[in-house]
């Protein structure tokens, strides 16, 4: 689900809950689940991309969410710093709430 998030004076899409795998990221088509075989490799090495040092650490950097990776542009550090605010926000109004229900 995506919903419309103010970061800012700026507003952006997010998708709620929802992470992307590295294979959507890197656009590789090979979709079959995870068994450690040799089967699994060799057919998996068939569709395997090369990534220079510069895009591995820019995948470290941008994660799996959708915004980042949808908004090349979008800079991962705001990113990470609003969402973390947001959940530190969240769990201290939560803790809050208990404190003044205990009283």
């Amino acid at each position: 689900m995506k919903l419309l998030v103010a970061i800012g004076n700026c507003y952006y899409w997010r998708w709620q809950e929802r992470w992307l795998s590295l294979r959507e990221i890197k656009g590789v088509s090979y979709s079959q689940p995870f068994i450690p075989t040799s089967e699994y490799f060799t057919a998996r090495g068939l569709d395997i991309k090369k990534a220079d040092y510069k895009e591995i650490w820019s995948t470290i950097h941008r994660g799996c969410m959708p915004e980042l990776q949808a908004n090349p542009d979008f800079d991962w550090q705001i990113f990470y710093g609003s969402y973390t605010k947001t959940y530190i926000e969240r769990d201290v109004r939560e803790i809050t709430q208990v404190s003044d229900e205990l009283k």
